[in-house]
């Protein structure tokens, strides 16, 4: 501000790269996206949408929706023979890009939380991995062994 220039409430793309702490690499494929709403809620149908691109930090999705920072979500990364992986993701910033007329979603990569159970199934009729997002029991188990969020003790 100090230069005399006006300013005009935006960072240069350059700039923002600059910032970042992780290289984005061009990723762009399909993946399933389960946005998660509130602990007591079952989690929506999963969302089929373009990745636009992934770092060791997040990722960032195409979409044609807004999506609000702090919206947690689930996503299945791979399909088909390769293998499947769910990872929690929690939105950064979401901004509009008129030219693909499109919102570009950036997520950071976060625990799924603990109410959430995430499933991956197949589908053989079509050959491809379907991510089933559905709410937790409390007392649930699942292969890496009873998740309990916070505060929850175990009842004998």
């Amino acid at each position: 501000m100090g230069s005399g220039q006006p300013s005009t409430g935006r960072v240069s793309s350059s700039s923002k790269r600059e910032d970042r702490l992780h290289s984005r690499h061009d990723w762009q494929k399909a993946v399933q996206v389960a946005w998660i709403s509130a602990p007591d809620e079952i989690p929506k149908s999963p969302s089929l949408v373009r990745a636009h691109n992934i770092s060791a930090g997040g990722l960032a999705l195409r979409s044609r929706c807004m999506v609000h920072p702090g919206q947690l979500g689930v996503v299945l990364l791979g399909k088909g023979s390769e293998d499947a992986l769910t990872r929690g993701i929690e939105v950064r910033h979401c901004e509009y890009d008129d030219k693909l007329k499109l919102h570009i979603v950036g997520c950071g990569w976060v625990e799924i939380p603990c109410f959430v159970r995430a499933t991956v199934v197949e589908d053989a009729r079509h050959g491809m991995k379907l991510l089933i997002a559905g709410a937790r029991d409390k007392f649930d188990d699942d292969s890496a062994g009873t998740r309990r969020c916070s505060g929850e003790t175990e009842s004998a």
